[in-house]
């Protein structure tokens, strides 16, 4: 990381550490993506430095104008990773450009931008529930396609797929998407809701990654099942062909819940971005019956395993640590409050809500 002053940050910097003003709470909290209003709040409470990772959120090195004090820390090996997703997502966004303008896709090539970041997530399973931290709304579409691949690899080791089939489902999860290069560019880039029609197009988007990818040579006809099907829904309310349960394939399932939780957690155009643990509340509970069960409990499972002793944030603004997470009730775990160190079972706290989890 860097020690820089305010003046020379700029937008799209991300902050290494909380920004600690007269206030109780941090007024910029670690992992933010600096924007314009970021700036002005820095100004006004006359903070004299800040901690910025090396990399900006568009995968650029953040090169100051003036040469920053360099901490003197080694680099951590998640910072590291963080690193190279970002620049993972701007590699898949110039491969994608490319598919706008009709050139065939590069399966080896996604492969070997997709290997290093997998391995990363072997390494240290827990870093795929912060990957979505780092998620640019404008840049949303080549994050999502980088984070389902890696959440789809994640969930196929976690259901103990070979290693051989969850670094495949790594791959193809990244490319479940390509087929948006297909639809009208207004349309994926735009702000609002959707028309009817404007949707309509994008439900199209499945079977034009299909087609993208059949004549590859790189999948297997169960992984293009897989990737045709990935918005399909176990009731046979999805798309493109609405088929149910027992013509899902499971690459299928796997795909579908991988995408669904990246979005849940991530900022998106007009839609604000839900804390892990509400959105597997969501996937698990207020979507039932749309998503295997098999899949959704190896999710709620990586939750429990990997999210005790993480720090969360709640809608008081506290901290807190996590304790125990009871699989019936994910988005309810028991913590422990960092200030008062004070247990609470967030289920018989009504208007108590984590916000956000922490990335360390």
């Amino acid at each position: 990381m860097l020690t820089v002053k305010p003046k020379q940050l700029e937008t799209g910097c991300i902050l290494a550490r909380d920004v600690m003003a007269v206030t109780n709470y941090p007024i910029i909290r670690k992992n933010t993506v600096i924007k314009d209003d970021h700036l002005d709040l820095l100004e006004a409470f006359l903070i004299e430095e800040v901690y910025a990772e090396r990399t900006k959120v568009d995968g650029t090195t953040f090169q100051p104008a003036e040469v920053p004090e360099e901490d003197d820390a080694p680099q951590s090996k998640d910072h590291a990773f963080i690193e190279q997703y970002l620049q993972g997502v701007q590699t898949y966004k110039k491969h994608f450009n490319s598919w706008l303008q009709g050139a065939n896709v590069d399966v080896n090539a996604i492969r070997q931008m997709m290997q290093p970041l997998l391995e990363g997530i072997v390494e240290e399973p827990r870093r795929a529930l912060f990957i979505h931290h780092y998620c640019a709304k404008e840049d949303y579409i080549y994050h999502h396609a980088v984070a389902t691949g890696l959440f789809s690899a994640f969930l196929g080791r976690r259901l103990k797929q070979s290693p051989d089939v969850w670094m495949q489902l790594g791959v193809a999860g990244a490319l479940c998407d390509s087929g948006m290069s297909q639809i009208d560019a207004n349309i994926f880039n735009k702000q609002g809701p959707l028309t009817e029609t404007e949707f309509q197009n994008v439900q199209k988007h499945p079977s034009h990654s299909y087609n993208m990818l059949r004549n590859t040579q790189a999948f297997d006809a169960q992984f293009l099942l897989g990737i045709v099907q990935h918005h399909e829904r176990e009731d046979g309310s999805g798309y493109p062909m609405g088929v149910k349960s027992d013509k899902i394939h499971l690459y299928s399932r796997i795909f579908a819940v991988a995408d669904v939780f990246h979005a849940l957690t991530s900022e998106r155009p007009y839609r604000e971005k839900q804390s892990p643990y509400r959105a597997l509340h969501m996937i698990a509970n207020e979507q039932f019956g749309k998503f295997h069960p098999s899949v959704v409990h190896a999710l709620v499972d990586s939750l429990i395993t990997f999210s005790i002793g993480s720090t969360v944030r709640l809608t008081n603004g506290e901290e807190a640590e996590v304790l125990f997470v009871d699989s019936s009730h994910p988005a309810k775990p028991t913590v422990k409050m960092k200030q008062t160190e004070k247990v609470l079972d967030l289920k018989f706290e009504n208007n108590l809500f984590i916000t956000e989890l922490v990335a360390e």
